[in-house]
């Protein structure tokens, strides 16, 4: 029934009295004995029927007589029976037989005097007059075995006290006896006896019809003796088998029984259970839910009063109820109501077998158990135990609550109840978790919803339940069903024992993990399994707890030890959220920096969770399926690997849109807190070492580190110890990158400078909003020009940290690069800058990479490192023709200019290297030699050059064609510069490279590059068979004329026979062996000298001869590029 927990037993009693369609009706004249209206037998007419043992046929009911039953045989009641019948068969249509009421009351006053009749002293038959037809001798076996000392009017009273045991004849017998009853107070004399003057003293009693006087008593049961009291007790245990046994309901409900349970068989309470079961239907009459409602809360107040259950458990109750049962069989009426000055102690033995049900051998006393705890979860007011143990609790914390609705209650204030109420709620919420069944509310919300997503789900052990709960969140779920399982979700999260397969899977865990907390109650056990989870042995434990997490995850009202740490925070910050779908929890952690400790902690630690299993995080599991099974088979949960699978994925244009928000939203959370990176594990020690003050702020787990030591380790990034933790601070880094937001530092230094020149990259991934800045940055604030230098600077040195290169180059890096190490790539990628199948986006990266690279020593890590010594005493020797600035972005190339104007004279041999790097990249465009050089030449270019294109050195040939006409003189500097360097070194000629390939290889191959060495080789080849017309027109744009070719000095041939890297070893030796060398030097000397100049002629002959019978061969051309 939808009753309320307001309706007391005194409230449906008032109902059920006015069952008759109105008060007014209920005291109308014709309901009273004696009224004018109503023909009084004679009684010593009637005295004498009773001793004839049937109706005189010249009584009032003459006439009915010889028309119903003109062939029934006068005696044992027959001709009574025969009028009874139709009476009886009129009533059962819900029709008034035809029959007078003289002729009725004359036949109810007989029945009533036959009832009382005394039987012959020898005891045959046991009643005088058969209440119904053949009663004596069908029940005459029975009585005499159950009921050997009873007859008369005590033995009706006998056999119903063992009605289940009897024959079936017998049974069917007192069936028709028990109706008879229920419809005349007075046929059953013991209790007529016992109540008489309890009828006489209650005016509404005395009033009503005879049918109600019971029921009337019942409704009164507080004002009559204890003597009718416990009559009305025990008669009710009866009456409970069969609703015709209480006339009240079954005339109040005979439509609902018509519409609602026309199939159902009366007996054994099952038109009962019909009746309660389709008591919230919308065509329910509200009378007959009353009527329901009250008998139910009857039915459960007392295993005696529940007449399946009784029967069912009658073996169980022995067995695990003995105390109770004694008690309770032992107890007046007045001790169990509580009317002898204690405390009322009904619904014990109801109350035992649902604490001892996991120890109930019979499957049917389950069954009627769970259908005890289905009543007693629809309304709270018919668990009497419950009811007075949480009494208190009920006004305190729900006395506006529906009844059905109680128990939520109950359960959402579990921490604030007293000891013996929070007993009783965990028992009845443990068995209501078996199955939805259990919890009518949710069933009667959720039928749509389980048809259409359950349909084939077996019900028990929370199946069902899970199943609503798994689906809840998927589109179209019904908005109710949602509702109802977020509400007993949230509810049962309160105490693990509400929880049926935590409650179940968990004992062995719990025993020795939580033990201290095991009887504490409340959320204590559900805490500490949550953070002792790495722990859990029991694999069905586990997952149960991961669904609890996911549960307050999606819900922090589900979360009930988080929302306890938060309430005042929910209220301050985000009052007008929905719950659900995560929402509460995202607004608090927008709010992270205003949240109370407590509930920052709180917080902190769920997300913490989260981060190391994606099923922790219902919304993201549920967006992200799809793409783990894509992406990520054959998962391995746990440590945040599948968080870490779907980051690495991220880009995929397969990856599923609303995986990639939430991946987006968990990595702005990851890069807020250090510790919630479970990957990042292996970074403790090096954080320990090199982010000590960073990491303690970290271990607070309260989202104020904000990112620090993330930060820390990746400005330490070259000083990390531990491989995997620099491989990890690279992937973060990268992500940081890739998408501003995840950068705390960054987005506090850059958010106002991205507002206002960058407001159309907010939000974008992919690295745009760092490189519109940079192409912004003179523009930028000092703050955020400082975090994009260092971006710059970091970009520089790794191709993971460059995302406009790493997303446009993807393919080209697979097709050039895929086996390079990741800091070389940018070079690898380089070395392809002008291959004709070069993706455009990739190679606009890679020239705005080589401009920038230009603009500042900072971005060329290898240079910086190896050249420091070596620019720091050009400084000092003041050969550097600008002055070169210490820091920051203003050296303009000024550092690399300076080098590379001093090349010659550098002593590091890397700094050598990779200063002819940073050339040979210049030799091929321009834009990528440091300094104002292209700015220099750019009019020069515009009005020279401005078709030529930029690559393979074409601009600056093209410049260099026009030297005399340039304008700029730093332009001019410039070319003449580099021309004389182009002319030292052929591989800074990317004519020469590209078209004398086959000739250095033919011609020069021993001879090593630099000190125009290789040019002149070409030089003195170059009218040799073979040589190739391309490469003599390189060289005739070269102008060699300028360059010795005839004459060789001895230093040069000794660099023909010994290269650079041949005389440094030499070098090297002699400083080794330098005391020997002091004694015996001249001579080792003269003799190297003399062995040196041999070889030289020697090589140089064999070389001759060599040229002199070289054969034509053919010359394969280097294929061009055709730039655009």
């Amino acid at each position: 029934g939808n009753t309320t927990a307001e309706t007391s037993t005194a409230g449906a009693g008032e109902v059920v009295s006015a069952a008759e369609d109105s008060t007014t009706e209920v005291v109308s004249p014709s309901h009273f004995r004696g009224s004018s209206s109503r023909p009084v037998p004679n009684p010593e007419l009637i005295s004498a029927e009773v001793k004839m043992g049937d109706l005189q046929k010249d009584g009032a009911c003459q006439t009915e007589l010889e028309r119903f039953c003109r062939n029934v045989e006068r005696g044992k009641g027959h001709l009574a029976l025969c009028l009874d019948d139709q009476v009886r068969s009129a009533a059962a249509r819900f029709e008034e037989a035809v029959i007078s009421e003289a002729c009725r009351e004359e036949l109810r006053a007989f029945a009533i005097a036959a009832a009382k009749a005394p039987v012959p002293l020898d005891g045959k038959p046991r009643v005088a007059i058969d209440p119904v037809e053949n009663f004596n001798e069908l029940c005459e076996l029975d009585a005499q075995k159950f009921c050997p000392g009873s007859s008369g009017p005590s033995l009706i009273p006998c056999l119903k006290r063992v009605k289940v045991q009897l024959d079936p004849n017998c049974g069917q017998a007192m069936d028709k006896v028990q109706q008879l009853q229920a419809s005349e107070f007075e046929l059953d004399p013991a209790l007529t006896d016992a109540c008489a003057e309890d009828i006489a003293n209650i005016n509404v009693c005395r009033m009503v019809k005879p049918s109600h006087k019971k029921n009337c008593l019942r409704i009164h049961m507080e004002e009559v003796s204890e003597r009718c009291r416990q009559h009305l007790f025990e008669s009710k245990q009866q009456e409970n088998e069969d609703i015709r046994y209480s006339d009240g309901i079954h005339r109040t409900c005979k439509t609902e029984i018509a519409n609602h349970c026309r199939d159902v068989d009366f007996g054994e309470a099952r038109m009962m259970n019909c009746l309660w079961e389709n008591a919230g239907k919308p065509n329910f009459g509200q009378q007959c839910s009353a009527e329901v409602t009250w008998e139910m809360r009857q039915a459960s107040s007392d295993y005696r009063l529940n007449w399946r259950l009784r029967k069912a458990c009658a073996e169980d109750i022995a067995q695990l109820c003995v105390d109770e049962k004694a008690k309770a069989d032992e107890s007046s009426i007045n001790e169990l109501l509580g009317l002898s000055g204690g405390n009322a102690t009904t619904g014990q033995v109801l109350h035992c077998l649902k604490k001892r049900y996991g120890g109930i051998r019979s499957q049917n006393c389950k069954g009627e158990v769970m259908h005890l705890v289905k009543v007693q979860a629809q309304d709270i007011q018919a668990d009497p135990v419950l009811s007075r143990q949480c009494k208190e609790d009920l006004e305190r914390h729900c006395n506006s609550v529906p009844a059905m609705h109680g128990h939520l209650c109950l359960r959402n204030h579990m921490h604030e109840l007293n000891s013996e109420c929070m007993a009783a709620e965990v028992i009845q919420g443990s068995l209501e978790s078996y199955d939805v069944d259990n919890k009518p509310w949710m069933k009667h919300d959720c039928s749509p919803a389980i048809r259409e997503y359950c349909f084939d789900v077996p019900k028990g052990e929370a199946q069902v339940i899970r199943c609503l709960q798994d689906h809840m969140m998927k589109n179209g779920f019904p908005v109710l069903c949602r509702t109802s399982v977020q509400a007993d979700m949230q509810a049962s999260n309160n105490d693990w024992r509400l929880k049926y397969g935590l409650s179940h899977a968990c004992q062995d865990d719990v025993d020795q993990l939580c033990h201290d907390f095991k009887d504490l109650g409340g959320g204590k056990v559900l805490e500490c399994l949550k953070d002792s989870m790495e722990y859990i042995t029991t694999s069905n434990c586990r997952a149960e707890i991961r669904r609890y997490v996911a549960q307050g995850s999606e819900n922090i009202f589900a979360a009930p030890q988080v929302l306890s740490r938060c309430v005042q925070d929910v209220h301050d910050h985000c009052s007008d959220v929905e719950p659900g779908r995560g929402r509460v929890h995202d607004c608090l952690r927008s709010h992270r920096f205003e949240l109370s400790p407590g509930c920052a902690k709180a917080e902190f630690h769920e997300q913490e969770i989260e981060a190391k299993d994606i099923r922790m995080d219902e919304m993201a599991m549920w967006r992200c399926r799809s793409s783990i099974e894509k992406f990520c088979p054959n998962p391995q949960w746990g440590q945040g690997r599948i968080w870490k699978c779907l980051e690495q994925h991220r880009h995929d244009e397969e990856m599923n849109s609303g995986c990639i928000q939430a991946i987006d939203k968990h990595l702005v959370e990851k890069h807020r807190g250090f510790f919630l990176n479970p990957e990042m594990g292996v970074c403790m020690k090096d954080a320990k070492v090199l982010c000590g003050p960073e990491l303690g702020m970290a271990e607070a787990r309260d989202f104020k580190s904000n990112g620090v030591v993330l930060a820390c380790l990746v400005n330490n990034r070259h000083a990390i110890v531990d491989p995997q933790c620099r491989e990890e601070v690279t992937r973060k880094q990268g992500q940081r990158l890739d998408h501003f937001d995840l950068d705390p530092s960054a987005k506090s230094a850059c958010d106002d400078d991205l507002e206002k020149f960058c407001p159309m990259a907010k939000g974008k991934k992919e690295g745009r909003a760092h490189k519109c800045l940079q192409n912004n940055f003179n523009k930028l604030s000092p703050a955020c020009k400082k975090v994009q230098q260092g971006i710059m600077v970091m970009s520089a040195e790794d191709v993971r940290f460059n995302m406009p290169l790493k997303m446009s180059c993807k393919a080209a890096t697979q097709r050039y690069c895929r086996s390079v190490r990741p800091e070389e790539v940018e070079k690898c990628l380089m070395s392809k800058l002008y291959d004709i199948s070069m993706e455009t986006p990739c190679r606009n990266a890679l020239l705005s990479d080589m401009v920038r690279q230009g603009s500042n020593i900072d971005f060329n890590p290898d240079l910086k490192r190896s050249c420091k010594e070596d620019l720091l005493r050009f400084t000092q020797l003041g050969l550097c023709t600008a002055k070169v600035p210490t820091s920051g972005m203003a050296d303009q190339g000024l550092k690399i200019q300076c080098i590379l104007r001093n090349i010659h004279g550098v002593k590091n041999p890397q700094c050598r290297m990779a200063a002819m790097g940073v050339m040979r990249k210049g030799s091929k465009d321009m834009r990528g030699l440091p300094g104002m050089a292209a700015a220099a030449c750019e009019a020069d270019t515009a009005l020279f050059c401005k078709d030529v294109s930029a690559g393979e050195g074409q601009r600056k040939q093209c410049l260099y064609e026009h030297i005399k006409e340039l304008h700029s003189p730093e332009c001019r500097d410039h070319i003449k510069w580099f021309r004389q360097e182009q002319l030292k070194d052929a591989t800074l000629n990317p004519e020469i490279e590209r078209d004398c390939g086959n000739e250095v290889s033919s011609f020069c191959r021993s001879v090593e590059a630099g000190d125009s060495r290789r040019l002149i080789c070409l030089e003195r080849n170059k009218m040799m068979n073979g040589f190739s017309e391309q490469c003599k027109a390189a060289l005739a744009k070269l102008d060699t004329t300028s360059l010795n070719i005839t004459q060789i000095d001895f230093k040069e041939g000794l660099n023909l026979v010994f290269n650079q890297s041949v005389l440094g070893e030499v070098q090297k030796w002699i400083e080794s062996h330098r005391s020997m060398l002091d004694g015996w030097g001249n001579v080792l000397v003269g003799g190297a000298l003399v062995l040196g100049a041999f070889q030289a002629i020697l090589v140089s002959y064999l070389i001759f001869r060599r040229g002199c019978r070289k054969s034509g061969y053919t010359v394969i051309e280097v294929s061009r590029e055709l730039e655009a």
